[in-house]
């Protein structure tokens, strides 16, 4: 009987699966990380000559291993360590990334300033085809042009790894600040690529993952989705992104279980006010005002009326039931789930949803 370790949080989640049942095993990125050396030679455009504020937007290995190699150059160099910054729900995360002897303070984001290096992983996202500093940006300081971008949605379907109207919003609206960013793309357990410069320019570095992420697969009836890495599995909201890259591949009728610890919560407001019943679905699909994480609900909805949508979360089933998610206490569980629909279930399993899109 094969077994199949999954990410989930900070730990591993084991699937025995009968052979007989297992469909496609999807591990991701196919081609090798960079090496130290050429990690090294993309930092090089970084001018760590004057002081320099990173702030870090998501806590990934990939960016994890881009602070390691910054400090690295840094000490090659006898340059000081730039001073690190990140947004207060995310310094607990950030530590964790931390060289030793280096601190993590809370970004005070009154101010976008020149001296600021904008460091995050493109990830991919449903809503831009990627999810990159220059939409960071736009979610977090945007206002009215964030709900424009949303506007120009071309329909109410998630669209990861393909470059949608709505990046050209994100880019635009990143052109106008003097500030860089260090755009880091994940490939495996290490960095694939690095783009330093403004951040409408290095959004582009986000297509590089395209060429990696994309697996042609054929439908499944039964899908296991793990985002891959404790950072993309921390919330419902960030979670959802892997089930928008890999939802594609189940049929209709189908079901996707997805494997997401959530231990930080949903994560997301229009999620939560949809539970607290102060959000509706079709107030998601034309707002007055942007809020954050309408298109989950929108795309949840819309895959709600397709396929079953179930989680293995520590969630707590209130608001999974309220979602129209089955909520599932574990892997052994989620597979019994599915062969209840019949023995002969062939189950395809996605072990990197973050960085895999079908």
């Amino acid at each position: 009987m094969p077994e199949i370790w999954l990410n989930y949080g900070t730990t591993d989640v084991v699937v025995d699966v009968r052979a007989e049942n297992l469909g496609d095993e999807i591990r991701g990125a196919r081609s090798a990380p960079l090496s130290t050396e050429q990690v090294a030679e993309k930092l090089g455009g970084l001018d760590l000559s004057k002081p320099t504020e990173i702030i870090v937007l998501n806590a990934t290995p990939a960016v994890g291993e881009a602070i390691g190699a910054i400090h690295a150059v840094c000490e090659s160099k006898s340059a000081p360590f730039p001073k690190v910054l990140a947004e207060k729900n995310l310094i607990g995360q950030a530590r964790g990334l931390m060289p030793e002897g280096a601190e993590v303070s809370e970004f005070d984001d009154g101010e976008i300033r020149s001296n600021l290096a904008f460091l995050g992983e493109a990830e991919l996202d449903g809503l831009f085809g990627y999810e990159t500093v220059a939409t960071r940006l736009l979610r977090r300081f945007g206002g009215e042009r964030m709900r424009t971008a949303y506007v120009k949605r071309a329909d109410d379907l998630p669209h990861a790894g393909t470059e949608t109207p709505c990046m050209e919003e994100a880019r635009s609206f990143a052109s106008q600040f003097d500030v860089t960013a260090i755009e880091v793309v994940g490939r495996g357990a290490g960095i694939g690529d690095i783009a330093i410069g403004n951040p409408s320019e290095t959004a582009g570095a986000a297509s590089s993952m395209a060429k990696n992420a994309i697996q042609e697969q054929p439908e499944h009836r039964a899908v296991m989705v793990s985002p891959g890495n404790a950072f993309s599995s921390a919330t419902l909201s960030r979670a959802l992104h892997s089930l928008w890259s890999c939802a594609g591949i189940v049929s209709d009728g189908g079901i996707a279980v997805l494997f997401a610890e959530c231990g930080a919560g949903i994560g997301s407001e229009t999620l939560q006010s949809y539970v607290e019943d102060q959000m509706t679905i079709e107030r998601t699909k034309r707002p007055p005002v942007y809020m954050d994480g309408m298109e989950d609900l929108l795309y949840l909805s819309g895959l709600r009326e397709r396929i079953a949508v179930a989680v293995v979360s520590t969630l707590p089933e209130f608001y999974t039931k309220k979602l129209g998610i089955a909520s599932l206490d574990s892997a052994k569980l989620a597979l019994e789930h599915i062969l209840s629909k019949g023995p002969r279930q062939k189950v395809a399993i996605v072990a990197d949803g973050a960085h895999t899109r079908i």
